[in-house]
C-alpha cells in the first residue's frame, strides 16, 4: 500500500519531469531554431494540460475535509505548495528561452511583434486576415447578463474585455465579455514584407487589434 501512494505521490513531479525534459530540448542550442521554438509551444501546450487536469484535481482534494494525505502520501497542501514552486522555475527558465530564442530569430531578420508595433500597411493586412480568417470562427460572451459564469473550454484560450458606454463612464455601463480565441487557425500569423525583415504576430494580437470590429462602436474597450 505505501508503494503504491509514493507512487502516486510522484506522479505530478514525475509529469513536471517530463515537460522539463521538452524545456531542454527547447534550450539546446544544437537543435534548430524553429523547432526550438516548436518546443516551447509543446511545453507551454503540456503545461495548459497539466493545471487542467493534474493542478485542478489537488486544488480540489485540498479543500475536502477527508485526510488527503491517505490518499496522495502526503497532504493536498503541501503537494500543491511544491508542484507550484517547480512550476514557477520551468515558467521563468521559458521566459528566459523564449527571450534567447527571439534574439536569435532577430539575428536572422525574423520579428515576433505585438498590436501597437504593426506599421499601416500591416494593419490593413490584419484587419483583412481578421474578416476572412477570423472573424467567421470568433465566439463572443457577454457576461453582464448571466446568472452565473460560464463555463469555458479546457482547449481554448480567451480574452476578456472590458467595454464601457461612450456617452456615460457609470458603473452601470461598464460590460463584461470574453472572446474565445479560435484553435483552429495557426496561433502565429506571418504579415506580408518587401524587404528582406519577416514580422510575425500572435493570433491574440490579431483579435486585440479588431476588437472594434466584434463589438458595437458605442463602446469604449478598456
Amino acid at each position: 500500500m505505501n508503494n503504491t501512494l509514493n507512487n502516486y505521490t510522484d506522479r505530478e513531479k514525475s509529469w513536471l519531469t517530463f515537460n522539463a525534459r521538452v524545456l531542454q530540448e527547447a534550450n539546446d542550442e544544437n537543435v534548430p531554431l524553429l523547432d526550438r521554438f516548436r518546443f516551447l509551444g509543446i511545453f507551454s501546450n503540456n503545461l495548459d494540460e497539466f493545471f487542467r487536469v493534474r493542478y485542478a484535481a489537488i486544488r480540489r482534494m485540498s479543500f475536502e475535509t477527508v485526510e488527503t494525505e491517505k490518499i496522495l502520501g502526503v497532504p493536498a497542501e503541501q503537494l500543491l505548495k511544491e508542484i507550484t514552486g517547480i512550476v514557477i522555475e520551468q515558467q521563468s527558465e521559458s521566459l528566459r528561452i523564449l527571450t534567447e530564442i527571439e534574439k536569435k530569430l532577430e539575428k536572422e531578420n525574423i520579428f515576433i511583434i505585438n498590436e501597437n508595433q504593426v506599421t499601416k500597411e500591416q494593419e490593413i493586412f490584419i484587419h483583412d486576415f481578421f474578416i476572412q480568417n477570423v472573424s467567421p470562427a470568433v465566439v463572443t460572451i457577454m457576461l453582464n447578463n448571466l446568472e452565473e459564469f460560464p463555463l469555458l473550454k479546457d482547449t481554448s484560450g480567451y480574452l476578456a474585455v472590458k467595454l464601457v458606454l461612450k456617452s456615460d463612464n457609470s458603473t452601470n455601463n461598464i460590460i463584461y465579455a470574453v472572446v474565445e480565441i479560435p484553435n483552429t487557425i495557426n496561433r502565429f500569423v506571418v504579415l506580408p514584407s518587401n524587404s528582406n525583415k519577416q514580422y510575425i504576430v500572435l493570433l491574440d494580437d490579431v483579435i486585440r487589434l479588431n476588437l472594434n470590429n466584434i463589438f458595437t462602436k458605442a463602446f469604449l474597450l478598456t
